[in-house]
């Protein structure tokens, strides 16, 4: 059987600050697509491959995994060459199949304006994030003083249009995309860790997503909103769902979503009644 899927990477957060006048810089939204992986414009070139190869009517592509592995590599091939050419092609040998199962070459060519026609529906997700950042902020994309690419995936070429023509100017591109989280938080950790006659801004980051617990109903109630400064402190009272409950499990989930299934389980334990923080009102119930 194949292998289960990789677990998806963090969120691609898009962070706008700014600085006020005691050298203290406030993130003001931070957001972000937690289901959109760079993969996907692999996924998104590979399923052209396909459909290109079986409608000329010669073959067809196996969809085992072995086989979508060596097509999501072509893909991702094709991908990295458009960073600095306007065409590519490539050549897989013996990964298509003719009609009585002799293997078949697969010749696949791809240019900018294909991709970016095939790719465009994913950024333009990514643009919804902004949207959404940028409104919380009360702040147009004219306002951002610099847009900082991070990712290996933001060396699209494709992308980079895309972004300047959101925000009306050319992001930041000359430094590293693959570092620059890195590198930021190299100069947080100087300024954090090193005693210096000469202030230093200090960032406050915030929490990009809603914490919560789990409730009756599988819902989720919030404890910390999103874009709440850290580190931070929130409590809320509980009652148990019966009386004389002597145990309480407590599902924390980061997530916007109401429903707890859409949102990502963070912790999970398990309170009895000798734990300190599970009281006894008037009533006979358990409180948290």
């Amino acid at each position: 059987p194949p292998p289960p899927p990789p677990p998806p990477p963090p969120p691609p957060f898009f962070f706008f600050k700014g600085y006020d006048g005691l050298g203290y810089a406030q993130e003001s939204r931070g957001l972000g697509d937690v289901y959109k992986r760079q993969d996907d414009f692999d996924l998104a070139i590979a399923d052209h491959i396909r459909k290109a190869f079986e409608s000329d009517g010669v073959g067809t592509i196996p969809t085992n995994h072995q086989t979508n592995v060596r097509l999501n590599h072509a893909a991702e091939q094709l991908k990295r060459e458009l960073s600095t050419k306007d065409s590519a092609t490539i050549r897989i040998p013996g990964l298509g199949r003719s009609s009585t199962g002799a293997p078949l070459d697969v010749e696949a060519g791809l240019n900018r304006s294909l991709a970016r026609s095939l790719c465009m529906p994913l950024i333009q997700r990514s643009f919804v994030v902004c949207d959404d950042a940028l409104a919380q902020a009360k702040i147009s994309p004219a306002q951002v003083d610099g847009i900082v690419l991070v990712g290996g995936m933001t060396r699209f070429p494709i992308i980079k249009e895309a972004v300047a023509q959101y925000f009306g100017e050319d992001p930041i591109d000359h430094i590293n995309p693959d570092e620059v989280v890195a590198c930021g938080a190299a100069i947080q950790a100087a300024q954090l860790t090193q005693v210096s006659e000469e202030p230093a801004p200090i960032l406050l980051d915030e929490t990009p997503q809603t914490l919560g617990v789990r409730t009756v109903g599988d819902l989720m109630d919030a404890i910390v909103p999103r874009n709440s400064a850290i580190p931070t402190s929130a409590s809320k009272v509980f009652h148990t769902s019966k009386d004389n409950q002597t145990e309480v499990r407590v599902k924390v989930y980061q997530g916007d979503a109401r429903e707890v299934r859409s949102n990502y389980l963070c912790l999970l334990y398990t309170s009895d009644a000798a734990d300190e923080g599970l009281g006894v009102d008037l009533g006979g119930r358990r409180i948290i």
